[in-house]
This record gives C-alpha cells, structure tokens and sequence, in this order.
C-alpha cells in the first residue's frame, strides 16, 4: 500500500514505524503543526494526496470534519482514528453520502478493543439478569489525551447499553439510576486501561483492556487500511468487519 499520514504525533509516529516493518511504502505525511523533517505537506488537498492508495488520519478533532470531506471527495480510503468529532457524526453521514467515500472510523482500532468489546458484549447480556450488579465504565489515559472520556469508553458503553435493559444511556462523571457512569483519569504517560465493572453489595466484577503501548492501535490501524482498501464503499466503523475478523463470533 502507499499510505498517507495525516497527523504526526505519537501514534502517526509509531503508525510510520510499524508501516515501514511491514513493507509499505509512505508516500506522504501531512501536518501543519510537526517540526519534524518528515512531514512532506502542511494541508490535506488533492495534491499532497496524489499518490496515495489510502489515508490513515491521527490529526486533531477541530480537523476532523474538513478532512473526512477531503478523503470523500478525492475518493481516497481513509481510516480515520481522530476522535472527538462524533457529536457532528449525522452532519457527516449527510455531508459525503453522495460522494461514495471508503471511510472506516472509531475510536479504537486495536484488535484486542474489538476482541474486547465482543466479550464485553457478550457478558453485559449475562449480566442483564442480575439486577444487584450496578454497572461502571472507566477509562485512564495519558495527560496529554485531548478528549475525555476517550473515544472507546464511548464505544465500550455504545457496545454493551443495548443488551443492558436497566440502563437508558450514559453519563459522564455524574451518577443516575438508569444510567452508565463513565469515568476518566488523566496519569503520566498512560497508554490506554479500559474497565467494564458490574458491582454489587457482595462482589465486583471486572472486565479491563490494558494497552501497554500504542502499537497495537498502530498494527490495528493498518489491517483497517488494507480492509477499507479492498473496493469497499461506505461509512464504516469498527463493528463492520468485527465479525469478519473474529471468525463470525460477534
């Protein structure tokens, strides 16, 4: 594949990285804001974009919505792992359905996440018949993660509220009968910890995901950019080749 990065902090850094160990070319790394000497343009356009296959975008929230537009309307496959933008997720679906994109977006493209939220799933439905068990969402990231809670707490809570008949949604930092509380630290240079907690006046339960680095975004991002590259058409997320991935398991 000739890959694009859009976004070079950390995890267009460490995606770079991975891209090169595995054989793929680089074709072009876009951000305004980088000093480093690997960044070939300062803006996503049709130019900067010209020999790329597929775009993979760790840029900025306040980026997000401009450069999905981009990919859309060049017809570049993008994946897309910037999150904080999905309160505008509507505007988006209606903005680029007419230009067919290749798009797949989420807020967590480890493979272990997708595994995780499988069984995550799967066990909120066995615990839908415990009414004693309260359920708690938390989420711990490094200091400099810009949106809290973090794209895949909202996933996690997204994943299990459907199989949970108690719970109506969600709340951040706050606390309601009917509702799931999510938490968010901010510590050091946290990679990433994600818990799914089910506790009663007798036990807990807990069902965590730990990244100890971001490589495995990075090595999940890249099997996402040769699925979305495979003559797919669409706004996808995650949940999309799940159940292809994991062997029809979802």
């Amino acid at each position: 594949m000739n890959i694009a990065i859009v976004g070079f902090g950390k995890m267009g850094h460490m995606i770079f990285e991975k891209a090169i160990a595995n054989g793929e070319n680089v074709v072009a790394i876009i951000d305004p804001w980088s000093p480093s000497s690997e960044v070939t343009a300062m803006s996503v356009d049709k130019k900067s974009l010209n020999n790329a296959d597929v775009v993979i975008d760790f840029s900025h929230p306040a980026c997000a919505l401009e450069n999905i537009h981009s990919y859309a309307e060049f017809g570049i496959p993008a994946v897309v792992g910037t999150t904080g933008w999905y309160d505008d997720i509507e505007e988006v679906k209606k903005d680029i359905a007419l230009l067919n994109p290749a798009i797949i977006y989420s807020g967590n493209f480890s493979l272990g996440v997708c595994a995780y939220l499988s069984i995550a799933k799967a066990a909120s439905a066995i615990m839908n018949n415990l009414k004693d068990y309260e359920v708690g969402i938390k989420e711990v990231h490094h200091t400099q993660k810009k949106d809290a809670p973090s794209g895949t707490a909202l996933m996690l809570a997204n994943t299990v509220l459907p199989k949970l008949d108690s719970y109506t949604g969600y709340l951040i930092e706050e606390k309601e009968e009917d509702k799931i509380t999510i938490h968010s630290e901010r510590i050091g240079n946290e990679p990433g910890l994600h818990e799914l907690t089910f506790t009663s006046s007798v036990d807990e339960i807990k069902l965590s995901h730990h990244a100890f680095s971001r490589e495995g975004f990075a090595s999940g991002a890249l099997v996402a950019a040769k699925w979305i590259s495979d003559g797919r058409r669409g706004l996808f997320t995650m949940d999309d080749f799940s159940n292809e991935l994991l062997g029809g398991l979802v």
